[in-house]
């Protein structure tokens, strides 16, 4: 199970455990919402950013893959 969590061919929803570039994905995803930005653009020049936890598994996988495609599209630009 520890290598299939590891295998790119696996869905995200039948992962069970996390690496830190899905845990990257999942705060570019955040830090890039337009609703996150509206909620916290005051506090964060002043404070550290406030990362939601994800009410879900399927939540969270879904943030991933969106943070996965914003990172790709901006290293595609740059």
């Amino acid at each position: 199970l520890f290598f299939a969590d590891n295998n790119d061919e696996i869905r995200d929803d039948f992962k069970q455990v996390f690496t830190s570039i899905d845990l990257t994905n999942y705060f570019y995803a955040v830090l890039h919402s337009q609703p996150y930005r509206e909620q916290f653009e005051q506090s964060a020049a002043i404070d550290f950013s406030h990362i939601p936890f994800p009410k879900d598994a399927e939540t969270f996988w879904k943030w991933v893959k969106s943070g996965r495609e914003i990172r790709q599209n901006q290293t595609k630009n740059h």
